[in-house]
């Protein structure tokens, strides 16, 4: 476990005052040691704990003292969660941070080192003890633990659970099942995150005891402990508390969704979303749904849609023509299956109409890209000359789709464009029509566009073309481009025969492709690199 610069040099500065054999100044050199045991409480680094426990076993009480405020103090500015990496900091401390005597530690000198069970760090001791390498170490550890019932124990109980020797694991297990109760509940939530995670443990089987603990919370006595951990900021605490709660069935669950439906967090929504119709009357129901529908997550409201349209089928066209113009593609979609299996088809019309009512409504114009005919061209050319980038990208998206090759040199426009989104966009519908692409359009792009990003778009456009067809515009990209053009053509080049590209194609080149290949590569070499003409050569050698 990595340390700071300034805890890592506390340590050494520790370790080196540790090591001096001097038989005078022995109270000066105590305080010391107090002094920079004091730096790391304050602080507070996991990592520091092998430093801080070779103190515990000084031969001065002072320093034994300060010691064990220090493991205290650094076990406190950790969550209980965070004690799971307790024995990480060990396994990567230096071994100058360990010492020896720690390591030899044995059960019956435990008690002495923790100090007075009313002194400030003997269950920090205690529980530092309970990841100790030593087995015989750990059950003396846990021995002790059990008889503490101010709830700092739990952490290391919980962790012991699952410790390898069985003996010990039985005995924390017994002192955990003891403190699963009401009485211990404010203890049980402070380590909630860390009793959750032990469902994740495969050594034994605690699903048990999670499930009490989440059992408890879900009594309607304990309510505002319930709304607490679904409001939680940890979002493994949260969405697990709700998994947990809805595997089983009670009036809880109403209580669940309730706390939950106006969670922060979209899928905490979702999954009560999902189970409104089993906990809400009809009126309510519908006013739930009404919400959903509007949720900002698409899947709450895709979920509030489909139940809204179940539950009330005499709606449901007037839901899905709403959900025409959602700002979901994925919605829309959905809107138009479910209003073409009504029996209503000519959609294209709502889209014009919004349009008409609001020419800026983006959500509009989309969907009149996903639905247009050739009627609606005039339209898509249009907006190819919209201010926003937005537009123009919907622009291209309509009339690729209904002009198709026709559209061709609106898209090689386009390809220009001085957004990145648009000309990406651009690419991306070219790549629907590679059969028709012409390469010298293109290689005149990827030479004299004004944006680098352009003339990369052009250059992988060039590339998908294919292997062999690509080759002869890639080598004179290659050759005539700005640098970073020029760099990455050659890149482009390089992916069929040696990148990622190389297992796809099997074929030969024909004998024209490889007279087109062989002629730009005598036009274009001295002007690319030598390990590129190198590499054509050779492969147009092969039989």
């Amino acid at each position: 476990m990595r340390l700071s610069n300034e805890t890592a040099n506390i340590c050494g500065q520790l370790t080196e005052l540790q090591s001096k054999k001097s038989w005078f100044d022995g109270a000066a050199k105590d305080v010391s040691i107090c002094s920079l045991l004091q730096r790391l409480a304050y602080a507070g680094e996991l990592g520091s704990l092998p430093c801080s426990a070779q103190f515990l076993l000084s031969p001065s009480s002072m320093v034994q003292s300060e010691a064990r405020k220090t493991v205290s103090q650094i076990l406190k500015s950790v969550s209980p969660y965070d004690h799971l990496h307790i024995n990480e900091a060990f396994l990567g401390a230096y071994d100058w941070y360990v010492s020896e005597s720690w390591r030899k530690l044995n059960p019956a000198e435990l008690a002495v080192v923790a100090g007075n069970n009313q002194e400030e760090g003997y269950c920090a001791v205690l529980g530092l003890a309970s990841f100790h390498y030593n087995g015989y170490v750990r059950h003396e550890a846990v021995r002790l633990l059990s008889k503490i019932t101010d709830g700092s124990e739990l952490p290391f109980l919980l962790i012991r659970q699952n410790d390898w020797v069985v003996p010990i694991a039985n005995d924390a297990r017994e002192a955990v099942t003891e403190r699963v109760g009401q009485a211990y509940l404010p203890h049980l939530m402070k380590s909630l995150r860390l009793i959750l995670h032990l469902s994740t443990f495969r050594r034994y089987d605690h699903r048990e005891i999670v499930q009490r603990v989440v059992n408890i919370m879900l009594d309607e006595h304990h309510d505002d402990i319930l709304r607490t951990a679904i409001a939680s900021p940890d979002r493994q605490v949260r969405r697990t508390v709700v998994n947990l709660a809805f595997q089983n069935d009670g009036e809880h669950r109403r209580r669940v969704v309730l706390h939950g439906q106006n969670s922060n967090d979209p899928t905490i929504r979702l999954s009560c979303c999902r189970r409104y119709s089993e906990v809400f009357d009809r009126e309510t129901l519908q006013l739930a749904l009404n919400t959903a529908i509007t949720d900002p997550f698409m899947p709450v409201r895709r979920e509030g849609l489909l139940s809204k349209a179940d539950r009330f089928p005499e709606l449901s066209a007037v839901i899905w023509r709403s959900a025409l113009l959602d700002p979901s593609a994925a919605i829309r979609e959905l809107a138009r299956f479910e209003l073409a299996r009504l029996g209503d088809t000519n959609l294209a019309t709502v889209y014009r109409r919004a349009i008409s009512e609001s020419a800026d409504l983006l959500v509009a114009t989309q969907g009149l890209a996903e639905t247009g005919d050739c009627s609606d061209i005039d339209d898509f050319q249009r907006l190819l000359n919209h201010p926003f980038p937005s537009r123009r990208r919907v622009g291209l998206q309509g009339l690729s789709r209904v002009g198709r090759e026709s559209s061709l040199d609106h898209l090689y426009s386009a390809l220009r464009d001085n957004h990145p989104s648009v000309s990406r966009e651009a690419r991306k519908q070219l790549g629907e029509f590679l059969h028709a692409v012409s390469g010298e359009k293109l290689l005149a792009i990827a030479l004299d566009a004004q944006a680098e990003f352009c003339r990369q778009n052009a250059v992988a456009l060039i590339s998908e073309l294919g292997k062999w067809k690509s080759l002869p515009w890639l080598l004179r990209a290659a050759s005539n481009s700005s640098r970073e053009t020029a760099v990455y053509a050659e890149e482009e080049i390089e992916s069929w025969f040696i990148g990622s590209r190389y297992n796809r194609v099997f074929t030969r080149p024909s004998s024209s492709e490889a007279y087109d290949i062989r002629t730009s590569l005598e036009q274009v070499e001295g002007r690319i690199s030598a390990r590129i003409v190198d590499l054509l050569r050779k492969e147009l050698a092969k039989p």
